[in-house]
């Protein structure tokens, strides 16, 4: 609506600055917003980076994990069969000590 004459005028007066008012809000906002989104994305990269490392950590930390256990495996897998090779030599000396024990009767027996 264009002002017709002085009295028009005066009346757009007070809803003239209003509208400044208004305008420069939008303005701010407007700003806010953009300065908020280029903050957010920024904020993304760098969460995105954090992340990244975290799980790059992560995995050399299960990676060395497993190279751990599989090594503790290996070593009991050793050690067992060390404990598996004594029982069969002792258990080849406690069959052997009845047969001498039996072997050395009989010869006594004979005698």
């Amino acid at each position: 609506m264009v002002p017709q004459n002085n009295q028009d005028q005066n009346v757009l007066g007070p809803w003239k600055e209003w509208a400044k008012y208004i305008i420069a809000e939008i303005e701010r906002l407007t700003t806010f917003t953009i300065d908020l989104a280029q903050g957010a994305i920024l904020n993304r990269k760098e969460t995105d980076a954090q992340l990244l490392l975290f799980q790059q950590k992560l995995t050399e930390t299960i990676i060395n994990a497993n190279i751990a256990v599989a090594k503790e495996i290996t070593e009991l897998k050793v050690e067992i069969a060390v404990l598996k090779t004594k029982a069969a030599l002792w258990g080849a000396i406690g069959a052997t000590i009845p047969v001498v024990i039996g072997i050395i009767v009989e010869l006594l027996r004979k005698k």
